[in-house]
């Protein structure tokens, strides 16, 4: 499965949104700063999370460094 997301860094909580009328868009809020790789590794864990999949599973696959990313999801 492929989705895309959102990512709003520095956020007061962490926290997955799945966007009105698209089951394959989130927004994800992280109260990590997006420096050194920190943002994305919680996005994984959050994911992870989420979707019930080890974090190994999932992949950044367009976006590492942007703040609206493409994900994969192996199932």
């Amino acid at each position: 499965m492929t989705i895309k997301i959102k990512v709003n860094t520095r956020s007061k909580q962490n926290l997955v949104e799945p966007v009105a009328n698209d089951e394959y868009q989130f927004v994800v809020k992280v109260n990590v700063p997006p420096e050194n790789n920190k943002a994305n590794y919680e996005i994984i864990k959050m994911l992870a999370d989420y979707f019930q999949v080890a974090k190994n599973s999932i992949t950044i696959v367009k976006g590492a460094k942007s703040n609206i990313k493409t994900i994969s999801i192996d199932e």
